[in-house]
């Protein structure tokens, strides 16, 4: 977004004509001093030295890294650009935009200045001239005779357009500064592919942290669904184990909002977030205690996960039966256990929420790559192409896509569902 050239704008301009005056007034005074008769030969070869050397340390600092920098928090705060920090200021190209926008703010604030010290005291003085009494007028380019009094009323109308010319030459200025600097300032080629990359990256985080939320709180509901309905069928039958139930219950609520208030945390930056919270939810029998199982490490660079110990822990969040088919223990590393379960929570949860009967889950690596299988039969009524499953299957390609893995999922000839993740290990 960015605001219309107003006063900002004109103090831009002032701060334009501040930077040119030095400037000016030392290349002036190196000038007369070179064209006073009685100067010796050396006096004039050292004055050139010196003008020569100020002018090329007045180069050096346009380009040095941090002057483009300040130039964009500049235009900023007084022309309220939305122009983006300054990347990479040490570049040339970064350099040359900013001592050229350096010296177009001292050419346009010579141009202001002059402008300004020509047409302001002229219309002061145009103004002035009727009540003035004199039949001349001090001008550049001369004195020009005119009637006093009355007779020079007509002279107030050239000072109200100089007043006027005055002040749009200032103001017309600001709005040039605020066109022309996104323009010369503004990020160049390097600094918007760094931008766009900043935002890919951010996008690719926000869409990591969703693939998260979904995958644990679709779990945790499911979860709380089915023990919901536990403790409503047990609550004649057996009070004890509905309220063990609805304990469950609550504790997956608190979970839940956990996860929620992580995803909260960091997207409003407050800490790097790697997951949402804890990777194993509590066990959902209404026959024993809630408890919680060990999570184990997504550290990609630890070595010797027993993945077979972590997605077991999974399966045992869910009261239906789940055969299981893996060997005893299967040390994997901590980014690809990590990655397989999350795989088994996500299909278990729509196995459950969508299937009937067992799940049959197979672990094993083979080929230098994990494998995960789970089948289920499909329930008559809700299948696993609803959107909510649909939305599991599209986070969980998009978790093996970045994990070099492939997913395959679909209704086998036998009237059962089938998923299988593949996933290549380093």
């Amino acid at each position: 977004m960015q605001r219309r050239a107003g006063w900002g704008a004109v103090a831009h301009v002032f701060l334009a004509i501040a930077l040119a005056l030095p400037l000016v007034a030392a290349v002036a005074a190196t000038v007369a001093a070179l064209a006073i008769p009685s100067q010796s030969l050396l006096n004039r070869g050292l004055l050139t030295i010196l003008g020569v050397g100020f002018l090329g340390i007045v180069g050096w600092v346009a380009l040095l890294p941090e002057v483009r920098p300040v130039e964009v928090a500049t235009a900023r705060t007084l022309l309220g650009l939305d122009l983006p920090d300054v990347t990479h200021p040490a570049d040339w190209a970064s350099r040359r935009r900013g001592a050229l926008w350096l010296a177009f703010l001292v050419v346009l604030g010579l141009v202001v200045a002059t402008g300004v010290l020509y047409l302001l005291p002229t219309g002061v003085g145009l103004l002035a001239h009727p009540f003035s009494g004199a039949e001349t007028i001090g001008m550049p380019g001369g004195p020009f005779r005119t009637d006093s009094g009355w007779g020079a009323a007509w002279v107030v109308l050239p000072g109200l357009v100089a007043l006027a010319a005055t002040g749009a030459l200032v103001w017309g200025a600001g709005a040039l500064i605020t066109r022309l600097a996104p323009r010369v300032i503004g990020p160049s080629v390097v600094e918007r592919v760094a931008v766009a990359a900043d935002r890919e990256r951010e996008l690719a985080r926000a869409n990591a942290l969703a693939r998260d939320l979904h995958d644990s709180l679709g779990h945790r509901l499911t979860a709380m669904t089915i023990q919901a309905t536990a403790a409503r069928r047990l609550l004649r039958q057996d009070p004890e184990a509905a309220e063990r139930a609805m304990a469950a219950v609550e504790e997956l609520g608190r979970n839940a909002q956990a996860d929620v208030d992580a995803v909260v945390g960091a997207l409003r930056g407050r800490a790097p977030v790697h997951g949402v919270t804890s990777t194993d939810a509590s066990t959902l029998t209404t026959s024993a205690p809630t408890t919680h199982a060990p999570a184990p490490t997504t550290d990609a660079s630890t070595r010797g996960v027993d993945v077979v110990a972590g997605v077991r822990s999974v399966i045992d969040s869910y009261p239906g039966e789940v055969r299981v088919t893996a060997p005893t223990t299967l040390a994997l590393p901590g980014s690809v256990a990590d990655t397989i379960q999350h795989i088994a929570r996500e299909a278990l949860t729509n196995a459950t929420r969508h299937g009937t009967g067992p799940i049959d889950l197979r672990l094993e690596s083979r080929s230098g790559a994990a494998v995960v299988e789970v089948r289920n039969v499909i329930g008559p009524v809700e299948t696993p192409t609803g959107s909510a499953e649909r939305s599991g299957l599209r986070g969980l390609r998009e978790r093996l896509l970045l994990a070099g893995g492939t997913l395959t999922a679909g209704r086998q000839e036998d009237g059962t569902w089938m998923l299988r993740a593949t996933l290549p290990l380093p």
